[in-house]
């Protein structure tokens, strides 16, 4: 907080809890409590030290793996390497614009106050203030979008959408999670093993734009519109991977899943809740040709493939039928395809088993066969829509080869 810098970054969330010794590195799961101290603190300051530039962060997990790829981290990162890599000028061009500046407001006082008219004179005045105002504030904002425009990339990224708008789900890019057991955060970071690049979408429209659309929980909010958009999405090539969790059923989901013939049995478990919601989750399965029945549901079954081999985990599933069924527990069906040329609809009805409490908490938590097993399952889901040799060039596609083996 020195008077020579600039705080680029302010925050009044600074919040100290205690070592966890439960963690391999003894950090504790970020979480809100009453007992926590807590202070207002500098995230991000920068000065100016003769011609050259110094930018300091004072939290470093906002450049860390975990966090690079959620919204603006990015566009931050580059935009300080950017500011950095410059000289430092001298500031003429402060000088002049100041000066022009004070001409001006000098030439408008003078000119209010000669003016015979001072109602007259007070609107101009008025008038010019606001324009000038607008004109200045347009200005800014032109300049920020430029200088925090991502550069392009070399080669086209493979991008996995994790759709906002309709979906039950949480992820901490604006605040710590509130409730973990909604928590995708893992799912979110581990797909960049794959080499392929996750962002989130605050809409449907934003998502179709990229290779594949994951939506979690969707519980509706999907118009007619957005439902036959995302059909022609599937239709003309486009990926959607659906991860149900327990209560599943909304009814913009069985409008969804009508439409591909697929239907979601969500089960007995909190059965009157569970209609309310089959209700809303299936209005989205609808377009798909699926239906939800909440009157089937799979507890703590082995998860095999339609071709009868173990995966190896162990889980909770919703029944969902129609489609081509991959995964059955206890016999029945619990992830179904809807297939349209090269577009693919996957519905998993165990989705509950990607949530971070399910997934180790943390990416330090070390994996046991379980937990492994169900990091196999995830990566092969992900590389069944997006196939890596379609996706990466042929040397990133040996490094995920490399990097994934132990999944063999």
């Amino acid at each position: 907080d020195s008077p020579r810098t600039e705080s680029v970054m302010l925050s009044t969330g600074l919040f100290q809890l205690g070592a966890d010794y439960s963690m391999q590195n003894y950090y504790p799961y970020p979480r809100r409590s009453s007992r926590m101290h807590f202070g207002p603190f500098t995230q991000f300051a920068a000065r100016d030290f003769g011609r050259g530039r110094v930018a300091a962060y004072t939290d470093s997990t906002t450049l860390s793996n975990f966090s690079a790829l959620h919204p603006g981290r990015a566009e931050l990162v580059l935009a300080t390497v950017d500011w950095v890599g410059r000289t430092h000028s001298r500031g003429t061009w402060r000088w002049v614009l100041g000066s022009l500046g004070v001409l001006l407001l000098a030439g408008a006082v003078t000119a209010f106050l000669w003016l015979p008219d001072r109602v007259g004179g007070t609107s101009l005045l008025a008038a010019g203030v606001v324009f000038g105002c607008a004109v200045a504030l347009a200005v800014v904002r032109t300049s920020v979008r430029g200088n925090f425009a991502l550069p392009k990339p070399h080669t086209k990224p493979t991008h996995v959408a994790f759709l906002r708008e309709g979906c039950e789900y949480e992820l901490p890019i604006e605040d710590f999670v509130r409730d973990r057991e909604k928590s995708f955060d893992l799912v979110y970071q581990w797909v960049l093993r794959l080499r392929y690049f996750p962002r989130v979408r605050r809409t449907l429209a934003d998502a179709l734009q990229d290779d594949l659309v994951v939506m979690v929980n969707p519980v509706g909010g999907f118009g007619a519109r957005d439902l036959r958009r995302l059909h022609r999405y599937v239709e003309s090539g486009g990926k959607v991977l659906v991860l149900l969790r327990q209560p599943s059923a909304t009814p913009a989901l069985k409008r969804l899943f009508d439409m591909f013939d697929l239907r979601v049995d969500p089960g007995p478990f909190e059965y009157f809740e569970r209609v309310s919601h089959a209700a809303d989750t299936q209005g989205l399965l609808d377009i798909f040709q699926l239906e939800i029945d909440p009157s089937v549901v799979c507890r703590r079954k082995a998860l095999v493939a339609a071709d009868g081999q173990s995966t190896g985990v162990v889980a909770d599933g919703v029944v969902v039928r129609g489609g081509k069924t991959l995964y059955r527990m206890a016999g029945l069906p619990v992830a179904a395809m809807y297939e349209a040329g090269d577009g693919k609809l996957l519905v998993i009805g165990f989705g509950e088993l990607f949530r971070d409490s399910a997934m180790g908490h943390t990416n330090a938590t070390l994996p046991d066969e379980q937990l492994k097993a169900r990091f196999r399952l995830l990566f092969k889901l992900l590389q069944f829509l997006l196939p890596p040799e379609e996706h990466l060039p042929q040397a990133v596609l040996h490094e995920v080869k490399t990097d994934t083996a132990w999944m063999k």
